[in-house]
């Protein structure tokens, strides 16, 4: 059965292949970072500033200042990709959960003090900052902002707004209790210190180069909302529901519901909860609603296109929710999104390719870049440290391990849910990593399942009747895989692994946690294997801090908390455990890049030794699209998560 459905997928795929993919490549040309950098390098003068017809009545009725005063003197000049825009139209797009805004919260996100192209540092370009300065020891990065630049409510934006963040925020210990991922290199937290109005230099303990990534990430150089991950906040609204700034802050807090100021200055500082607080975004959050959102265009936009006209283009943007992936499809089948990225999976395709002619999409499924945000879709992650002492053995048990990876036909998997689009693949980085070797993606990765029966009676592990693994109480051993909601194509893919390990023996049931379940489990110590995916593992993430899958999450929970608490709690890792952790713990701080690279081979070396995690398929892409009218998207996958939500505010309805 599962050889017919492969011989179908097949056909589909080569009768589907006709149709055209957009093989656009967005670059850092076409960017100035003020309007005279603009003129020094093209030799054209943009003579007047333009703005949408909405805000030209706005400013004859004396509501807002005239457009040339709401940009400031030193706006972002951008080349559209394709042609300069029209203004109007209502943007609709899909919201995947209610946590998640899609394409309104990444515009948000997305505007981080510096931006990239790729994620290797090898780019990196102006964006909120006009310029930087990493010093010669790289332990202090300088940033040149915007004059005249100003917040969503026309207060202006300034070096203010950066050290409160820093200093206020994120070295506040009701605000932030634990250390940011990112902003404490060594161990210690960042420093930030006003030049001038316009000027900020952030102090690091130790060398540190990753913090110029850090700066165009759309998590950690973004504004901060109620996560505490990003860079800079509205400090001039924010300030009164601080206690160092207001000492009634407390009381205020109480008069909204809340018991202390900090509980009320998250909410405030949340742009997913509060639509008040000011934004550097393209929109502006409008309503914030159970099933949608809106968010209309911004009058202080500091980017212009190279005529002069103000972006957005368009004028406002609504996501509606659709939590299922059943749901999604259905409303991309019925032509309701005018432009989708990470709405559906790959196995959604050729279902929407019969529907994509009549609703006047684009439809793409190009590969993603080779460094990609995530570097394997289907992970397996064995909790070392599970309560069940039976199981803590046999995960300790490197047979046991290389026996689960080989029993698992990759390939199959590849071509059964996602259409033969990703790539069979042990549990490291991605082909484009300079960590990355190809005999760490294929350690164990064979299907020789003959081969994992072998291994399991190598360990003595008895069989009842039926062939079964049984425990040494005489029952059947029953291993179960939890199986969280954000991947649509985690279920079918966790079945198939279902019954290759049960073709050797091992009784295996799925539990499809709902929500953050699988994570609660886990942080309970009752999980045993929890299936996710290998994210955040480019080459410069890893140079900003270490990721989360560095730090024993999923794989212990013991020694993870060992770990966290300096050896205080939880279980002593084993010296192979230690040594993964300590290399990339190592790493951010290396300045020397062949030493780096070194180091991190040798990690994940030790990860295809001891097989801490296991994967079965490499990043497919996904499925994207946009409607045939909406001009300037550029459908190539970019390297963070194979989303298009990139520089929407170019964007435009050709009318």
């Amino acid at each position: 059965m599962r050889k017919l459905m492969i011989i179908l997928m097949s056909v589909v795929i080569c009768l589907l292949s006709a149709s055209p993919l957009l093989a656009e490549v967005f670059t850092s040309e076409g960017i100035w970072a003020t309007p005279e950098e603009y003129e020094k390098a093209t030799g054209n003068t943009i003579e007047k500033f333009q703005e949408a017809p909405m805000f030209r009545t706005m400013v004859a009725a004396g509501e807002i200042p005239p457009v040339s005063e709401r940009l400031g003197k030193e706006p972002l000049v951008i080349r559209p990709l394709e042609s300069i825009g029209e203004y109007g139209g209502t943007l609709l797009v899909i919201r995947r959960t209610i946590e998640e805004w899609g394409i309104v919260e990444w515009q948000i996100r997305k505007e981080s003090i510096l931006r990239r192209n790729r994620e290797d540092l090898a780019n990196p370009f102006p964006n909120i900052a006009k310029g930087w300065e990493l010093s010669a020891d790289a332990k202090s990065l300088t940033l040149y902002l915007r004059e005249g630049m100003k917040w969503s409510d026309g207060a202006p934006f300034t070096a203010d707004d950066i050290v409160f963040n820093f200093n206020d925020i994120l070295q506040n210990e009701e605000l932030s209790p634990g250390p940011s991922e990112a902003w404490h290199p060594g161990g210690e937290r960042i420093q930030a210190e006003k030049v001038d109005k316009y000027t900020v230099k952030l102090k690091f303990a130790l060398p540190w180069i990753g913090g110029v990534y850090a700066l165009t990430d759309g998590w950690w150089g973004s504004q901060t909302c109620q996560w505490g991950t990003g860079a800079f906040v509205p400090a001039h609204y924010l300030k009164r529901f601080h206690i160092e700034y207001n000492s009634d802050a407390d009381e205020l807090a109480k008069k909204e519901g809340y018991d202390h100021w900090h509980q009320l200055f998250k909410s405030k500082q949340s742009f997913t909860q509060n639509v008040e607080v000011p934004v550097l975004s393209a929109w502006v959050v409008k309503t914030i609603a159970p099933d949608y959102i809106t968010a209309v265009r911004n009058p202080y936009y500091w980017k212009v296109d190279t005529e002069g006209n103000q972006f957005p283009y368009i004028d406002e943007v609504k996501g509606v929710l659709a939590d299922t992936g059943e749901l999604r499809a259905a409303k991309i089948l019925s032509g309701e999104p005018d432009v989708s990225s990470l709405a559906v999976d790959i196995g959604k395709y050729p279902v929407v390719m019969t529907t994509a002619e009549k609703n006047n999409y684009r439809v793409s499924i190009e590969p993603g870049p080779l460094d990609a945000f995530t570097a394997v879709k289907v992970m397996l992650y064995f909790n070392h440290t599970v309560e069940d002492p039976f199981l803590r053995e046999l995960f300790s048990n490197i047979k046991f391990k290389q026996a689960l990876s080989l029993a698992i036909n990759r390939d199959e998997v590849n071509e059964l849910v996602y259409l033969g689009t990703a790539e069979a693949k042990q549990a490291t980085l991605s082909s484009g990593s300079p960590y990355y070797e190809e005999r760490f993606a294929r350690a164990y990765a064979q299907y020789e399942p003959q081969k994992a029966k072998e291994l399991l009676n190598e360990i003595g592990l008895k069989r009842d009747k039926d062939g079964y693994i049984l425990r040494p109480d005489g029952k059947v051993l029953n291993l179960v895989i939890e199986v969280a909601p954000w991947y649509g194509s985690h279920t079918p893919a966790a079945e198939l692994v279902r019954d290759y390990w049960q073709e050797i023996g091992l009784k295996t049931s799925i539990d499809h946690a709902g929500g953050g379940e699988m994570w609660d489990l886990y942080a309970a110590n009752k999980s045993q294997i929890s299936m996710w995916a290998l994210d955040r593992g480019t080459y410069g993430e890893t140079m900003v801090a270490p990721m989360w899958w560095s730090t024993c999450q999923f794989q212990g929970q013991k020694w993870q908390q060992w770990f966290a608490t300096n050896g205080e709690k939880g279980e002593e890792p084993p010296a192979e455990m230690k040594e993964w952790y300590d290399l990339w713990q190592k790493v951010p701080y290396i300045v020397d890049e062949q030493e780096r690279i070194r180091t991190g081979k040798r990690a994940l070396e030790l990860l295809s030794e001891n097989l801490w995690f296991i994967g079965v398929v490499g990043n497919p892409p996904a499925v994207r699209l946009a409607r045939t009218s909406l001009k300037n998207v550029n459908l190539k996958p970019v390297a963070m998560e194979d989303d298009i939500g990139v520089d929407v505010f170019q964007w435009f309805f050709e009318k």
